[in-house]
């Protein structure tokens, strides 16, 4: 049993990859799942069946997650079907990893060769989508574009780039087409994270390299800003300025009603060191705005205050802040460029998990980013690490 299991690692990475191409259709339903719910039953119970037979070969540091798994357990009302949903969803991406750093013989190549055929695939379904719905920004009906693939096209745009080791100039390409995509389909906040790691990110891009792109994206927001589509997304009565922008007010600009449900669920906090329960967010939402409206704060660092308290939440940041130093260790002692590769993309993606939870629901989003991330994780704990070598005296 144990050697038929043992290309894990390729084989749970390519399945959250195909889960992460087959959500861009969430809505449709198989035997009363919608596809959304498929894309992470499926690769957490591969994981499970992985992990509970490779135990012995995970190399993912686990450890460091119990304590926020404890708490989850004790914050979970295990009586409702939609906390039971919450507590998988959120252990999801833990088991994912668990399970790829069990591979034998994990090649650094295997991320960037699954990500350029994710990258098709998603290219073909937007596509697809826009023909059928002859509208570039699709979140309606069974597509879940903008709300779930959006944030695939963030974490494609990084692995473009960060240059490898036999880089091809189609990685240029490859960013400028999802920077496209983010920006016509109107996803602001997804367009926003991705800009922002090309300069804070890891990436390996040179300081005058990043320095140019805070001017190209100057120059960018200027012309950007006197079109006419710009200002509709932007501003409710389709006509604003910079001063209007920069106040960040709600009644002149349209943020989908964040600025308005934000300050309520804060308000809504009666617990704010252990939090309410697992689904006392969307419990809330519903009461406050309506039922069917507003079951994610839309902000994960709302969602996890309320829920869980600052208790709960410091136990969720802390392990992920480890990861990031580990890796970034890690990177600094590792030789192999294409292992350097892996670990740049791992880093980058969590800073933009970080990014994206501002004002996203990518802790409930992980069959479109998650997955996909942690499962690179996984591979950089699978992999042996090259560190420089010692020079032996004459």
């Amino acid at each position: 049993m144990t050697s038929l299991l043992r290309p894990s690692g390729a084989l749970i990475l390519k399945l959250v990859a195909l889960m992460a191409v087959l959500a861009a259709a969430g809505g449709v339903e198989f035997g009363g799942l919608r596809v959304s719910a498929i894309a992470w039953i499926v690769p957490l119970a591969v994981s499970c069946m992985f992990v509970a037979v490779l135990r012995r070969r995970v190399r993912f540091p686990w450890a460091i997650w119990v304590p926020w798994l404890v708490y989850l357990v004790f914050a979970t009302d295990f009586s409702r079907i939609e906390a039971l949903v919450r507590f998988f969803i959120l252990v999801t991406p833990l088991m994912v990893a668990m399970a790829t750093s069990t591979a034998w013989r994990a090649s650094p190549d295997l991320v960037p060769a699954t990500l350029r055929w994710v990258f098709l695939a998603s290219l073909a379904l937007y596509g697809t989508a826009v023909v059928m719905s002859g509208n570039l920004a699709i979140g309606d009906g069974y597509w879940y574009l903008v709300e779930g693939t959006c944030m695939t096209f963030v974490l494609l745009g990084v692995a473009a780039a960060i240059r490898r080791e036999h880089t091809q100039q189609s990685r240029y390409l490859v960013l400028a087409v999802c920077f496209v995509i983010l920006l016509v389909s109107e996803s602001r906040s997804a367009l926003l994270v991705l800009a922002a790691l090309l300069i804070i990110a890891p990436t390996g891009s040179s300081w005058r390299l990043r320095l140019g792109l805070l001017g190209f994206y100057a120059a960018g927001f200027v012309v950007l800003f006197q079109t006419a589509a710009f200002q509709e997304v932007m501003f409710r009565s389709a006509v604003g300025s910079v001063t209007e922008l920069a106040a960040v007010d709600s009644a002149a600009i349209r943020t989908g009603g964040r600025l308005v449900a934000w300050p309520a669920f804060i308000m809504g906090m009666n617990d704010v060191w252990f939090g309410q329960g697992s689904v006392a967010s969307s419990d809330y939402g519903q009461m406050v705005f309506g039922q069917g409206r507003w079951s994610h704060p839309h902000n994960e660092y709302i969602r996890l205050l309320f829920d869980y308290g600052v208790v709960g939440t410091f136990l969720f940041i802390a392990p992920l802040v480890w990861l990031v130093v580990d890796l970034l260790q890690r990177l600094s002692r590792e030789t192999d460029r294409r292992a350097g590769w892996l670990l740049r993309f791992s880093v980058s993606c969590l800073i933009g998990f970080a990014l994206l939870a501002v004002s996203g629901n990518v802790l409930m989003y992980h069959a479109w980013y998650g997955n996909i991330v942690f499962a690179s994780i996984g591979l950089c704990y699978a992999l042996p690490l090259r560190p420089f070598a010692r020079s032996k005296p004459a």
